[in-house]
């Protein structure tokens, strides 16, 4: 699907890159604040 869109616009596909990394990085971050209070609740 991403391979598709990228053949349309290269503008458009740097556009949700940023999205999807921005996304991951949300993710990531609450992610290692679990991890890191589960740890603590060991």
């Amino acid at each position: 699907m991403i391979s598709i869109e990228i053949k349309y616009n290269s503008k458009d596909t740097f556009e949700l890159m940023q999205f999807i990394t921005k996304k991951l990085y949300k993710i990531n971050s609450i992610l290692v604040r679990v991890v890191q209070t589960s740890f603590t609740l060991l």
